[in-house]
Parts: structure tokens; C-alpha cells; sequence
């Protein structure tokens, strides 16, 4: 039944260590979901990424995200006509040195989308740089994405990890603000001082949302843009 199936990234059994274990086998979803032992402390609810016997029938495929149309009315922000209010965290990484989402190292992305879905947050804001938007010799550090948790996430570029999350947070009813939070992948606040600099003019600016509007503007979790949030926070604290 429903009730004795284990939730997705759920445990869902033990290995061969002799410990009592009597919670459900069976993961929730079965076969797209299948239960994995992987030693014999650890088990887990993971995507079913085994072929297809011959003769299968494909998987259903994803419900499409339904379109929300937002607009303002006074001081309330409404969404297809009734009143919204967001609940959001902000989820730092995409802007660093390393251009990894934080987390990734250590828990599947599912896994931590499902985390705030389940404590009822309805939006994300992805902190991004310039640099690692619009510089092609960026690389992103594959070694801070972990090998067995997001091994499908392995091998993707920075820009192909953003769409990914942004697809992935709208099957999880996640709303994404993308927010081009600084100009270099340093932390030294004084790249912040302003929208520009020597090395990324504001013509580079510019193409790091040129970039985003052309990869992310039909994106049904895209709901907002932040322009440039460090440099005018520095401006506002030099005032």
C-alpha cells in the first residue's frame, strides 16, 4: 500500500549487518524509485537509472509546470489573483570561486529541494557573478559536487547547473530569483563598489543578463532579477 512505501531519498532498508530494521522496503513510486543498499548503514530512495527491460513501457513523463502570472495590487503581490506571499531563502555557491550550488557536496539536489518544500518555502534566491557568467575560461569545480549523491549532475557546466536547478525547483513548487550578486567570483568587498570595474565594464554586466534572459526567461520558476545586490549595498554603506 501508499502507507508502507518509503518516501523518496527516504531509508528504506539496512545491509547485511544484523540490525532490526522494520521500517517499508519498498520505495513510494516503484520502479521509477528504487531502494539502494549501499553498505550496511546506509540505504536510500534513489531515481531508478537501470534501462528499461525490452518491450517496457517508457516512464510517464514530467506534468508540465503550470504559468503564474504575478502582478502587484497597492502593497500585495498577487499571483493568478490571490494574494502571495513569498517565503524564500537565499542559497549561496553560484557566485563563488567554485560556481557550485552549497550543499551539492553533500546531499542530492532533490534531496534539499524536497527540504524546503516540505517546511513550506515557495521561493529561492541564487546569489551569481558576473565572472562566472560571461568568462569562458571559468571552470567549475567539479570536485565540490559529490560523485555518488549528484552523479547526474557530474560533467555539467556553471550555466548548465543553473537551468538545472531551476528546472528541478519548479517540480518542487520553487520559486527562483535570480540575483547577479557581485561582479568577481572573490569575496573582497572591494570589487563591490560599484556596477563596474576595470577588468568587467558595465557592457559586461549587461551580457551576464543578456546570457540569463536567453537561457532563463521562459523558465516557469523564474519569478525575479536582482540587478547588482553587493554593489549597492556597498554604495548604501559608503553613503
Amino acid at each position: 500500500s501508499e502507507e508502507a512505501c518509503a518516501a523518496q531519498y527516504a531509508k528504506c532498508g539496512m545491509g547485511t549487518s544484523g540490525q532490526a530494521y522494520t521500517g517499508p522496503t519498498v520505495c513510494c513510486g516503484n520502479p521509477q524509485w528504487v531502494c539502494e543498499v549501499d553498505s550496511e548503514y546506509h540505504s536510500m530512495c534513489i531515481p531508478n537509472t537501470s534501462p528499461s527491460p525490452p518491450g517496457a513501457p517508457p516512464p510517464p513523463p514530467s506534468p508540465p509546470v503550470p504559468f503564474i502570472d504575478f502582478e502587484t495590487s497597492g502593497a500585495q503581490i498577487l499571483a493568478n489573483g490571490a494574494q502571495f506571499h513569498i517565503k524564500g531563502v537565499n542559497w549561496f555557491g553560484f557566485e563563488s570561486k567554485d560556481g557550485v550550488l552549497g550543499g551539492l557536496g553533500y546531499q542530492p539536489l532533490d534531496n534539499l529541494l524536497q527540504f524546503l518544500e516540505d517546511n513550506t518555502f515557495n521561493a529561492v534566491r541564487l546569489p551569481l557573478s558576473v565572472s562566472n557568467l560571461v568568462d569562458p575560461s571559468f571552470v567549475m569545480t567539479q570536485a565540490h559536487i559529490n560523485s555518488y549523491e549528484n552523479s547526474d549532475l557530474l560533467g555539467l557546466t556553471h550555466l548548465e547547473l543553473v537551468d538545472e536547478v531551476i528546472a528541478r525547483a519548479a517540480r518542487h513548487g520553487l520559486l527562483i530569483m535570480l540575483d547577479v550578486h557581485r561582479l568577481t567570483m572573490n569575496d573582497d568587498e572591494a570589487h563591490d563598489a560599484y556596477w563596474y570595474d576595470a577588468t568587467y565594464p558595465e557592457a559586461k554586466l549587461i551580457e551576464a543578463w543578456e546570457t540569463l534572459a536567453q537561457r532563463c526567461a521562459r523558465a516557469a520558476a523564474q519569478f525575479g532579477a536582482q540587478f547588482c545586490a553587493a554593489q549597492f549595498g556597498a554604495l548604501l554603506r559608503r553613503a
